[in-house]
């Protein structure tokens, strides 16, 4: 049971995930099959693009007018220059000039100069109105709305903007040239116009250059005015500070500089000895004062002091002739202190005149300087500015344009409408259209059409596939297996009939229910074939009539005295000795009968199954035609006492979403459908769906069957 249920389960997802894919093979077979539909649609469409082509296309023509640029100007002559450089050769001068061609300001002028505001093609208010715009107009009018009129600027707008868009410029590649590209829908007007623009373009730049040239020498002749009397001012005051300030020049100041430096050192010096000596003339006055003769003498050493101390020491002189001399070498040593800090206060004083002068006369050099560095510069720039204003006088109306024409635009033949092009675009479209129409007609389409597909879609065997029966009612369908055993149809039931023998080769099935998903697939009439073929071969076979709440088999056959289903249920025996036989179709045939319970009660029932034991003992083969499994649950009672499920899927009306909901009815008890069977197949609709060839019996079979 276990295994049973995978497999249904599986079968379930086979068939929503193969929903969800997209089969590139699979898509490839559908637009192969409608390739009629895709080459009827292509077709139409190469025949309106040559009508487009050639009956209303308007022809258009391009001219071609070609623009260097100059990026070295000739020199007029020796020393002057253009007051605006020659364009440059990057990226972005070159974009800047296609634009600059393409400028509003440029095209006006075009325009107003061939006059393009009284031409019908620029101008669509020189255009009669079609016959829409009259109406509309008229319209309007009867609505009492007011026809607004443009303006002037309005209209001459609409022409510069459709000049704009009928004229191209684009630079050439690894080059400073351009061509301008004029289409209109005359061969001369498209010549003139390109023309026009390079001319224009080439004219405004030496407009562009001139007024430039013109406003740079206006603006010197009043900058040389203001600099010349700068500069008679600036030199007026070196002149001035000259006459009133005494100066020494700076090799002289240089002089005096050093002179204070050696006064300064020698001050220093002289400090330093002044310490000195006021240290030792402190030092002889405090040993003096000890009245120690030997010390005395030693810090002293004076040859003086030195000879009185040793005559002190040899008794010679007396104490107070030697301190009269130490005295005297003290005072003296005091004197000199004195001495040092008189010439200290002269050299300070000195140094202090002599650094006043140095310092004023610095700055009277500095301001000279200053003030003569600063006529120096504006007579400079008054050299500079009265010259480039004699050079731009000189170059004024010598200015060469930045750009030439290379080569002037001539008549060409028609551009477009480019038929060739069309022709293939049409037959592209074309294809595009009929396969979209084909793709979007099989999304819509929900059923089956092929046995591959229902297989595919379910992952269960295709166990056969049936044409439709040619007939208009159900006993013209009974008459139609009967009379025509060598049909397409009755062959095809024999070929079920051995896919069902061969199904399961070491048991083969005796029992076998048919089913669908909803009535009116075409089931019964499916039974009814399967029983008349499997008797053909000379077995015992019953057809039982499942479906005890529609009795159908009263149209089929006249049962008004047959032995009913419920009765064989209540006594199984008596279908010995009933005739049950139904001449029609070769096969024992029980009815059902209206019951007074539930019909899905009636089959759970142990006299069905009691039933179901007796007809295996007694009849070779016992088929069971049921009711819908999405409509009651009478099929997947009767199934658990078969040996063989067989659900019928009918051509292009079964949808995936019924089939997948039927075979989920019986995995969810457990049952497992033997075989699908693809019912009712129109042979001339799946050659008009491009399914021609699909089964052998619709084209290369014709010899095999009867009609």
């Amino acid at each position: 049971m276990n295994n049973m249920r995978e497999w249904t389960d599986k079968s379930s997802a086979t068939l929503s995930d193969t929903e969800d894919e997209i089969d590139l093979l699979a898509l490839a077979s559908v637009l192969w099959r409608g390739k009629l539909v895709i080459a009827a649609v292509a077709l139409v469409c190469v025949l309106l693009a040559g009508l487009y082509a050639f009956r209303l296309a308007t022809p258009m023509y391009t001219s071609e007018a070609v623009v260097s640029m100059n990026t070295q100007q000739p020199q007029i002559a020796s020393g002057i220059s253009s007051v605006l450089s020659a364009l440059g050769t990057d990226n972005s001068t070159i974009n800047t000039e296609t634009v600059v061609i393409q400028s509003r300001n440029l095209m006006q002028k075009v325009v107003d100069k061939l006059d393009l505001v009284n031409d019908p093609e620029f101008n669509v208010t020189l255009v009669p109105p079609g016959l829409t715009t009259s109406i509309a107009i008229r319209l309007k009018s009867l609505l009492g709305s007011t026809v607004i009129q443009p303006t002037k600027q309005e209209i001459l707008d609409a022409v510069i903007d459709k000049l704009i868009k009928q004229t191209a410029v684009t630079n050439i590649t690894n080059s400073m040239a351009f061509n301008i590209d004029a289409t209109t829908m005359d061969p001369n007007k498209s010549a003139l116009i390109a023309n026009t623009v390079a001319e224009l373009y080439i004219n405004d730049q030496k407009v562009k250059k001139f007024k430039a040239t013109e406003e740079a020498s206006k603006f010197l002749s009043t900058r040389v005015l203001e600099l010349q009397s700068q500069l008679q001012a600036a030199q007026n005051k070196v002149k001035d500070f000259t006459v009133k300030t005494q100066l020494v020049n700076a090799d002289n100041l240089a002089l005096q500089q050093t002179q204070l430096k050696e006064l300064r050192d020698r001050l220093a010096r002289l400090r330093d000895d002044r310490v000195s000596a006021a240290k030792r003339a402190d030092d002889l006055q405090a040993l003096l004062a000890n009245d120690n003769p030997a010390a005395f003498a030693a810090f002293a050493n004076d040859p003086a002091i030195t000879s009185l101390l040793n005559r002190l020491q040899s008794g010679a002189i007396s104490q107070p002739d030697f301190s009269a001399a130490a005295a005297v070498l003290a005072k003296s040593a005091q004197t000199a202190v004195q001495r040092d800090d008189d010439q200290i206060a002269a050299l300070v004083s000195s140094e202090k005149v002599m650094s006043a002068q140095i310092e004023q006369q610095s700055n009277d050099l500095i301001t000279l300087q200053q003030l003569q560095r600063e006529a120096d510069s504006t007579q400079a720039l008054y050299d500079t500015f009265l010259t480039q204003m004699k050079q731009t006088d000189v170059q004024l109306g010598l200015e060469l344009a930045d750009s030439q024409q290379l080569s002037s635009a001539v008549p060409r033949p028609a551009v477009s409408p480019r038929v060739g092009l069309v022709l293939v675009l049409g037959a592209l479209l074309g294809t595009i259209v009929g396969s979209a129409f084909i793709l979007v007609r099989e999304m819509q389409f929900a059923s089956f059409r092929t046995s591959d597909d229902l297989r595919d879609s379910t992952g269960l065997r295709v166990l056969g596939s049936i044409p439709m029966i040619p007939n208009k009612g159900r006993k013209d369908a009974l008459a139609y297996l009967r009379e025509k055993p060598t049909s397409v149809v009755a062959e095809s039931i024999r070929n079920l009939r051995t896919s069902i023998m061969l199904s399961n080769i070491d048991a083969p099935p005796k029992v076998i229910m048919v089913t669908s998903s909803l009535p009116g697939e075409g089931k019964t009439t499916q039974s009814l074939g399967l029983a008349q073929n499997m008797a053909s071969l000379g077995k015992r076979v019953i057809l039982i009539e499942g479906d005890i709440r529609r009795r159908i088999f009263a149209e089929y056959f006249d049962t008004k005295h047959t032995l009913t289903l419920l009765d064989a249920m209540n006594d199984p025996a008596q279908l010995i000795a009933a005739d049950l036989k139904q001449s029609d179709l070769g096969v024992d045939l029980l009815v059902a009968a209206k019951a007074n319970v539930n019909a899905a009660d009636v089959f759970t029932s142990e006299k069905f199954s009691a039933l179901i034991s007796f007809l295996r003992d007694h009849y070779d083969f016992v088929i069971i035609d049921t009711p819908p499994v999405l409509a009651v649950p009478d099929a997947r009672v009767i199934g658990q006492h078969v040996d063989a499920i067989l659900y019928t899927v009918k051509w292009d009306v079964t949808t995936k979403t019924q089939v997948r909901q039927g075979l989920e009815m019986f995995s969810t008890v457990g049952l497992k459908v033997t075989g699908l069977i693809l019912n009712a197949i129109d042979s001339r609709q799946m050659k008009r769906y491009g399914y021609g060839g699909q089964y052998g019996y619709d084209s290369h079979g014709s010899g095999y069957y009867d009609s």
